[in-house]
């Protein structure tokens, strides 16, 4: 029995934090115990999260207030943590505080307290060694490690391989906690770990360590970020090659597609770029394999070309002849070294 006898004492209920989805919400009754007789109410809400909420609120000056029951009722999609109280005049006593099962009622009432779960079933909390006075428990042939589960109708024992794939089934990443904790450093963390890592392929002599873009036949790039790639040995590896067209006399290549092009040098070029060179302060050498078209043509170098003794070479004009030439640069394309690789191939 709750008893309100003064102006300052009301019932509240309120949750540990925030919902999911759904306010839980509740239904109190209450009578009024006044010279003149008894007057019943009823009071009905949701519930405010963490914020606490009157179920019951105080009584009037010469009004006792009978709090009768007070249930509150888990509408939300995940279980809640709710606590009813007595609030007297800022001070706050626990009446009940428990965690409620989804779709789950808590009740407060004369008797006290209790909770059914969303089958309409008394939840009960036993003594170990008490199971036997539950009348819904059906054990058959338990054995070490098994688990009690309930199959909404009877408690029985299940085997704990049986729990662990039933928990294999339904979890998933997204509902795992912990996944950003690096306590695990024998396994590589993607989003990097403060003191480093080293990734190893195998144990065992001549085992490899294959990095690939993609599973697809359509292969991708695996990108360093113009990082630094330290003490490789290089075996069985090739430059991108790509194909560079001349269009309206303007020859346009870019460096982050390949480092050799061939150009069908089939027009004069009066305006040649190479976009997006390696930074200042590193090596970017660019090859271009140009083949003639029949005619000497002139070519325009990227601003910046200087050639060995001032002098740019002339194109070979023999048709289907190549000659091969790569521009060097160390400033990000503020200067360009040209090297004649050959001529006439």
């Amino acid at each position: 029995m709750i008893l309100l006898d003064a102006t300052t004492k009301s019932v509240q209920v309120l949750l540990d934090g925030a919902v999911t989805t759904t306010e839980l919400p509740y239904v109190a009754g209450y009578a009024d115990l006044t010279s003149s007789g008894t007057v019943l109410g009823e009071l009905d809400g949701t519930t405010n999260g963490a914020t606490p909420v009157t179920v019951v609120s105080a009584p009037a000056a010469s009004t006792t207030r009978k709090a009768l029951f007070v249930n509150v009722y888990n509408a939300d999609s995940v279980p809640a943590t709710v606590t009813v109280r007595v609030n007297n005049n800022g001070t706050t006593r626990i009446l009940v505080k428990v965690v409620l099962g989804i779709a789950a009622t808590l009740l407060v009432n004369n008797d006290g307290w209790k909770v059914v779960d969303a089958n309409g079933q008394l939840v009960v909390t036993v003594a170990a060694g008490s199971l036997a006075a539950l009348t819904d428990v059906s054990i058959t042939a338990a054995a070490t490690g098994d688990y009690l589960r309930y199959n909404g109708t009877d408690w029985v024992d299940v085997a704990a391989s049986q729990v662990v794939t039933d928990i294999n089934a339904s979890l998933d990443h997204g509902t795992l906690a912990g996944l950003t904790d690096d306590d695990h450093t024998g396994y590589a963390r993607l989003a990097g770990r403060s003191s480093g890592q080293t990734l190893v392929g195998g144990t065992g002599a001549s085992e490899t360590l294959t990095l690939s873009s993609t599973a697809h036949g359509t292969k991708g790039v695996v990108t360093l970020a113009d990082e630094v790639l330290s003490r490789p040995e290089l075996r069985d590896h090739s430059e991108s090659k790509d194909t560079g067209t001349i269009s309206t006399n303007t020859l346009a290549v870019d460096y982050t597609v390949a480092a050799v092009f061939a150009v069908a040098l089939n027009a004069n070029i009066t305006t040649f770029t190479i976009a997006n060179p390696s930074p200042s302060g590193k090596h970017c050498a660019v090859t271009f394999v140009f083949t003639a078209d029949g005619t000497i043509r002139s070519i325009v170098w990227p601003s910046g070309t200087v050639w060995p003794a001032g002098t740019a070479p002339t194109m070979t004009g023999t048709n289907n002849k190549r000659d091969i030439i790569t521009l060097i640069t160390f400033d990000a394309g503020t200067t360009w070294f040209g090297l004649v690789v050959g001529q006439n191939f």
